[in-house]
């Protein structure tokens, strides 16, 4: 009775480990997609923005704000980096691996 208790137990952690696996690949699979789809969009975006500057100024003028406005980008994701990266993912790696328990009646 005890070693199939214990079966069942083992059985029932293996469940949980594979399923939070697979819900934090499937996350990590969706960003790294996010991200290169971001570039990609990112980078037609500046072009397009440059070649509009570059109508009203030089062209290496255009760039260096494009730059300059990226720059700051940066330093404003270094600044707010905890707000906006760290307690994110925080949260979501802790309901993630400390799930509640279900009830026999969510079961059903």
């Amino acid at each position: 009775m005890t070693r199939r208790l214990l079966k069942l137990y083992s059985d029932g952690a293996r469940l949980t480990l594979a399923e939070k696996l697979t819900r934090l690949m499937s996350v990590i699979a969706m960003f790294f997609i996010s991200v290169i789809l971001g570039i990609c969009v990112l980078m037609f975006i500046t072009l397009g923005v440059g070649r509009l500057l570059t109508e009203h100024m030089a062209d290496y003028w255009s760039f260096f704000i494009i730059g300059g406005f990226y720059i700051l980008l940066i330093v404003a994701l270094y600044i707010f980096r905890k707000p906006l990266l760290t307690n994110p993912l925080a949260r979501f790696l802790s309901a993630l691996i400390v799930s509640p328990p279900k009830s026999v009646e969510e079961d059903e």
